[in-house]
């Protein structure tokens, strides 16, 4: 797994000492943006290695990657990015399964990702989607899956050295709505619904 994120370092307290601070949202948001890639064990949840490490601040974007993103760049554009070099330029065993904060939860980005046969896992709002052919929240889908789960035996020390058991459920989800990305730059064509 690559577990992706994005924070804000704050500096407040050297302000006077820092004069490549970047203000991020409103005026007084003024710190660096870090953005961290890093690779995890998925069946044991050890942290392996940062893969990518990358600070803006107004200056410049210093990154660990040899191809680093565009300073001017969003982070769901470091995202393409980073998903895109995990799959061909890492060397990794198999395809990572990325898990990404909320923030990326651009359905026209995710239908791309998809397309590309990037694995991923994104956690979103509460919002309809539609679930073996319902409509349901995805607060109630999730009171549906702690009831579901099945066993498996991790066939790993998890914990402490103690065998666990991996719990786990499946649903197929469709989101159908139309996205956001693609109602900006005002294509306005029906796209199709991505199967997850």
């Amino acid at each position: 797994m690559v577990a992706q994120d994005w924070c804000k370092v704050d500096y407040k307290s050297h302000a006077d000492r820092k004069s490549d601070l970047l203000q991020l949202t409103h005026k007084t948001d003024i710190r660096y943006d870090l953005t961290t890639d890093l690779l995890v064990e998925a069946d044991t949840g050890i942290t392996l290695a940062p893969m990518q490490i990358h600070l803006k601040t107004s200056e410049a974007l210093h990154s660990t990657a040899k191809e680093p993103p565009l300073w001017e760049g969003h982070h769901l554009d470091q995202l393409e990015t980073t998903m895109a070099k995990a799959s061909n330029g890492w060397d990794l065993p198999r395809n990572p399964v990325h898990v990404i904060d909320r923030e990326t939860h651009s359905l026209g980005r995710l239908r791309r990702s998809h397309s590309l046969g990037h694995l991923f896992l994104v956690r979103c709002d509460d919002r309809r989607v539609l679930c073996e052919g319902r409509s349901v929240l995805l607060s109630e889908l999730d009171e549906e899956l702690d009831q579901t789960f099945q066993c498996v035996d991790a066939d790993k020390p998890l914990h402490e050295g103690n065998r666990s058991l991996l719990q786990f459920s499946k649903f197929c989800i469709v989101l159908s709505h139309r996205s956001c990305f693609a109602e900006r730059w005002s294509e306005h064509r029906q796209t199709p619904a991505l199967t997850l």
